[in-house]
């Protein structure tokens, strides 16, 4: 159930990601870093989640989704719109 709820919540997220570059929020920079750092690694971490759920390989996830979120983070910070 906490797997589903997971992948429909990463499904969302991407699918919002152009969102604040469609609305001039963020400029390219932002966009780029989305689309080549932060949801490739959204998308390991999910395939790694769906191939094995042993509390090690979630350990694996957790990291993965913590470099995901500072990319995140360095996402913003240089695609801010000027």
């Amino acid at each position: 159930r906490a797997l589903t709820v997971a992948l429909g919540f990463f499904l969302l997220f991407v699918a919002a990601v152009p969102w604040p570059y469609m609305l001039q929020l963020y400029g390219s920079r932002y966009l780029f870093v989305y689309a080549f750092g932060v949801i490739p690694l959204l998308v390991v971490a999910t395939l790694l989640m769906l191939r094995d759920s042993s509390p090690n390989n979630l350990l694996r996830v957790n990291w993965i989704l913590k470099v995901d979120m500072l990319l995140g983070v360095l996402g913003f910070y240089l695609g801010h719109a000027r």
